[in-house]
């Protein structure tokens, strides 16, 4: 990867995880979700820690970047799209300032989280594959 594509995949990378973070702390401000929220916390955290060991791997001078950055930079935006539609979701329901009125939201949002949760966990395994490509 030359330097510049270089600084531009990492600059990705930094986005994506300060998004990320943000939904993180929106789901951790959540108090009234169930057990399906508590389970999505655990994907994003996993997720975020793939994105920061990829960080780190590409950011290493020693190792040799064996993934296209085609194909790298394709995934990022897919993720970054999936992580905004979260993170967009999750301001919805928080704008509702009543209980009664944002659990309602939250009930008529969960099969969208549902979704959005199966979307992370593919995500997680394909960066799953880009850590193990790039360290390879």
């Amino acid at each position: 990867m030359d330097p510049i594509t270089a600084i531009q995949t990492l600059s990705s990378l930094t986005s994506l995880i300060k998004t990320c973070r943000t939904v993180i702390e929106a789901i951790q401000e959540f108090r009234h979700g169930d057990e399906s929220l508590a389970e999505l916390m655990i994907d994003v955290e996993t997720f975020l820690e793939f994105l920061q060991g990829l960080k780190r791997v590409l950011e290493s001078r020693r190792t040799k970047h064996r993934i296209s950055h085609a194909v790298l930079e394709k995934a990022l935006k897919d993720a970054a799209s999936t992580v905004e539609k979260l993170k967009l979701r999750l301001e919805r329901i928080k704008e509702t300032e009543s209980l009664i009125p944002r659990r309602l939201k939250w009930l008529k949002s969960q099969a969208e989280f549902q979704k959005l949760r199966g979307r992370m966990k593919f995500l997680n395994i394909t960066l799953y594959g880009f850590l193990t490509l790039a360290q390879a």
